[in-house]
This record gives C-alpha cells, sequence and structure tokens, in this order.
C-alpha cells in the first residue's frame, strides 16, 4: 500500500507571496496551504478523513457565490415581474367592474324611473302600446323601452308593461347593461276621468 504525503505549512495570513507548487485555502481562523491533487488528503491525527475531503471541496469552490448571487437576481425579478403583470391584470378587472356597475345602476334607475311615472299614470291611459325615451340617471344615459298590454278579470281592469331598460357608461370604454322588468298596475279612472 502506497502513502500519499502531503506537507502542511501554518502561514501567515499576512504573506503575499504564495510558494510555487502549493494553494491556500482558508478554513476556520487559519491560513493552511497544502499540495495540489487530484486525490484527496488522508490526516492522521484530530481529523478523519471525511473531514478532509469535505474541506478540500469547500476550499475549491473559487466563484459559487456569484453564480448564487445571479440566480437569487434572476429569482428577485421574476418575483417582481409577476407582481407588476398581477397588479395590472387586477386594475383592468377593478375598471372593468366599476364599468359594470355604473352600467347596471343607470339601468336599474331606468326602470325605477319608468315605475315612478307609472304611478302617476302618465303611460296607464294613453293608445301607445310601445314607446321608449331616454333618460339620464346621474352622468349616465339610460334608453328605456316598454310594450303595454292589458287584460280583464273578475277584479277589474289591468295593465301589463314590459320594460327594458339599457344602461350604458361611456367613460373610460362603453359598457352596457340590460335589465328587463314586468310591472302590472291596475286601471282604474281617476276621478274627474272621462
Amino acid at each position: 500500500m502506497t502513502t500519499l504525503k502531503a506537507q502542511v505549512i501554518k502561514i501567515d495570513v499576512r504573506q503575499s507571496t504564495p510558494i510555487k507548487g502549493y494553494t491556500t485555502c482558508c478554513y476556520g481562523q487559519e491560513t493552511r496551504t497544502r499540495l495540489r491533487a487530484e486525490t484527496p488528503v488522508y490526516r492522521t491525527g484530530r481529523h478523519s478523513s471525511v473531514q478532509a475531503r469535505t474541506r478540500y471541496f469547500v476550499c475549491n469552490q473559487k466563484g459559487i457565490a456569484f453564480v448564487i448571487a445571479l440566480i437569487m437576481l434572476l429569482v428577485l425579478t421574476l418575483i417582481g415581474v409577476g407582481s407588476i403583470s398581477m397588479t395590472t391584470y387586477e386594475n383592468n378587472i377593478a375598471g372593468n367592474e366599476r364599468l359594470y356597475n355604473l352600467a347596471f345602476y343607470a339601468a336599474d334607475g331606468g326602470v325605477e324611473n319608468f315605475r315612478g311615472r307609472i304611478s302617476t299614470g302618465e303611460f296607464i291611459y294613453t293608445a301607445v302600446d310601445k314607446g321608449s325615451y331616454l333618460v339620464k340617471i346621474g352622468d349616465n344615459p339610460c334608453d328605456v323601452s316598454y310594450s303595454r298590454t292589458s287584460y280583464s278579470d273578475g277584479a277589474g281592469s289591468h295593465v301589463v308593461f314590459k320594460i327594458t331598460s339599457e344602461g350604458k357608461a361611456p367613460f373610460p370604454a362603453q359598457g352596457k347593461v340590460i335589465v328587463e322588468s314586468v310591472v302590472e298596475a291596475p286601471m282604474q279612472k281617476p276621478e274627474g276621468y272621462n
């Protein structure tokens, strides 16, 4: 069995000239030098051969910190780009929801406007069976169209309106919502009506 001998020399950290054929390796508090060899250095004493191999591989990892820093920078960049795109996507969703809400409330306001006009008898006693009008709910226009049918039963005459209200939100993009409603009203002649 052949024995590989390595020379271990304790040197001063301030020494700047390397010894020819040796390499320096920092481990712990002291600086050690040893022959560069392809096979691990086996020692006797307080260090086992596993520790010597581990020390050898740890000392020969030059530049690994730079590679790890680049990988971490890449990961952080991907996280940042993902966060920015997710924020943009969430803003688009919020804007679309705002448009929908504006258009919906305009359409719902058009239905309520029509119900208020029915309560005054405006559309009940007219001869027109279909019609439409434009009303502004807040800053949003609403197109209200209706069709009228009437029927009689034992309780009296009734008028049924089918209302279609289309609310629009013109800014910043065109948003439309259509609300349909059916309203039934009794057809009673008011006092003084012939």
